[in-house]
Formats: C-alpha cells, structure tokens, sequence
C-alpha cells in the first residue's frame, strides 16, 4: 500500500511539473535600423493580443507567452 501511495504521489509531482511549464519566452532586442542605436522604451506586443511589454536601458525585452 505504501508503495502505491508512493508511485501515485510521484506521478501527480511529475504531472503538475509538466502543467506548470505551460509559458514560453520570447526574448530579443530593439535597434534603429539605420543607426544600429538601441532603443529604449519601444513597445514590443503580439497584434491581436493582450501581450505586450517594453524595452528596457539595454534595449532589451522579455516577454512571457503561452506556448501553442
């Protein structure tokens, strides 16, 4: 009995794992095309959606999405 309880206990571990990594990352950067300048403060967003996030100092973004 202790042995089932075991394995179940260690399967729903394994399960909820697996639903927790339902959010990808999309990372990148904003340059000016011309200058090769990064720029802060753009606006980075998934037409359609309500995703969206900003450039930071560095010209950097990150942004989390749901996979699929």
């Amino acid at each position: 009995m202790i042995f089932r309880l075991f394995f179940f206990c260690l399967f729903m571990s394994m399960v909820l794992a697996v639903n927790s990594q339902t959010n990808g990352i999309v990372r990148g950067f904003v340059k000016d095309k011309n200058t090769q300048e990064l720029i802060v403060g753009a606006v980075i967003a998934i037409e359609g959606t309500a995703f969206a996030t900003t450039s930071d100092a560095d010209g950097n973004y990150r942004l989390e999405v749901p996979v699929g």
